[in-house]
């Protein structure tokens, strides 16, 4: 029984750099960043949960549209989902605003504001900051409906957060000859 134990331990040992722990972004970080002389428009950031973009289109525009279309209540719809976990880059930041803009796929304005919370160490940059989930927003010259899950932070990997200056000088130290 005792083995069995061990080896389960063991196999769970082994898999455990197989997940990646995510970190909110947030004021602190963004700081941490900007006094290391670290661009954050080379940092890869992903978004924590899943986004879906809807919105009302015509028939005829059913064959020009990206994204899936559903057929409700006598309209179609378009709707664009962004699953937890998708990386993003910044595409510019606006500091009077609080807000970073991303994107996650190219193309001309199809960027997503995402919005600093009101208790700047607490909590990071959200799409919808306080409890709304539900919000109308511009993407790709169209209004969309935004359904987010709870909380949809930006994030980074936690590896990521790692930051050295490049003025830096790290000593290797001295060993017993």
């Amino acid at each position: 029984m005792k083995n069995k134990n061990i080896i389960y331990f063991l196999f769970i040992l082994l898999l455990f750099p197989l997940f990646s722990c995510f970190l909110t972004f947030n004021y602190s970080i963004k700081q941490q960043f900007k006094e290391a002389d670290i661009d954050i428009s080379k940092v890869q950031f992903y978004n924590r949960y899943k986004i879906q973009l809807k919105r009302v289109i015509k028939k005829d525009e059913i064959s020009t549209v990206s994204g899936t279309v559903n057929f409700r209540n006598g309209k179609y719809y378009q709707v664009i989902v962004i699953l937890n976990e998708t990386p993003c880059v910044v595409d510019k930041v606006d500091d009077e605003k609080n807000t970073i803009y991303v994107r996650f796929e190219e193309g001309e304005n199809k960027i997503l504001p995402f919005k600093l919370e009101e208790n700047i160490y607490k909590f990071g940059y959200n799409i919808f900051p306080g409890d709304d989930y539900i919000g109308k927003i511009f993407y790709d010259n169209n209004e969309y409906l935004v359904e987010v899950g709870k909380d949809s932070y930006l994030v980074i990997k936690a590896e990521d957060k790692v930051v050295e200056r490049k003025d830096t000088i790290i000593l290797k130290g001295k060993k017993v000859k």
